[in-house]
C-alpha cells in the first residue's frame, strides 16, 4: 500500500508540474493550481497526524488526484484563448472525459465492494438503517393494495437499507 501511495503521489506531482507548463500565462491558472497544493498539503498533514482514525493516506493520494483533475479540467474548459493552450485540441477532451469515466468507474467499485462486504472496519458502513430483528415484527405485517390482505415483509421483498446502498444511489445521481 505504501508503494501504491508514493507512485500515486509521485504522479500527482508530475501533473502538477505539466499543468503549471501549460497554464502558466494566467494568474487565474497559478492561483487555483495554487489553492490545490495548499489543500493536497494541508489533508496530507491532517492524515498525517491522524486526525481520524478511519483515514488513510492512500485516501489522500487519490482525492489529490481528482482535485488535480479538476483543475486541469477546469482550466482546459476555459474559452480563453491566452489562457487555455488547449482550446482547439480534440485530445485533451477526449482525455479528460477518459480520467472522468476512470474515477467514476474506481469509486463505483469502491462502493460496490465496500457493500459487499460484511466485515467492513467501519461499522456504519455495514449496518442497516432500518434496524431487522430475528422476525419481521418490527417492519410488520404490509397490506396489498387492492387485496384486502396482508403479507409478511419477506414476502412483499422489504428489506432494510444500507449506508453504502443509499451512497451508491447518490453517486449515480450525480454520475
Amino acid at each position: 500500500m505504501i508503494i501504491i501511495t508514493a507512485i500515486i503521489y509521485g504522479l500527482d506531482i508530475v501533473f502538477l508540474v505539466f499543468q503549471f507548463i501549460w497554464f502558466k500565462d494566467c494568474a487565474i491558472n497559478i492561483i487555483i493550481l495554487c489553492i490545490v497544493i495548499f489543500f493536497g498539503i494541508a489533508f496530507t498533514a491532517l492524515v498525517a497526524l491522524k486526525t481520524r482514525e478511519d483515514s488513510s493516506i492512500l485516501t489522500n493520494a487519490f482525492v489529490l488526484s481528482y482535485a488535480l483533475y479538476l483543475s486541469w479540467s477546469a482550466m482546459a474548459s476555459r474559452p480563453d484563448e491566452s489562457c487555455n493552450p488547449f482550446i482547439h485540441s480534440n485530445g485533451n477532451t477526449i482525455y479528460q472525459i477518459a480520467l472522468g469515466l476512470l474515477f467514476t468507474l474506481v469509486t463505483l467499485l469502491s462502493v460496490s465492494v465496500m457493500t459487499k462486504s460484511e466485515d467492513s472496519k467501519i461499522p456504519m458502513m455495514s449496518a442497516p438503517l432500518v434496524e431487522n430483528e430475528e422476525t419481521d415484527e418490527e417492519i410488520g405485517d404490509i397490506p396489498q393494495l387492492g387485496k384486502g390482505e396482508n403479507v409478511s415483509a419477506e414476502e412483499a421483498h422489504v428489506f432494510p437499507i444500507s449506508f453504502p446502498t443509499i451512497l451508491f444511489h447518490v453517486l449515480m445521481m450525480f454520475a
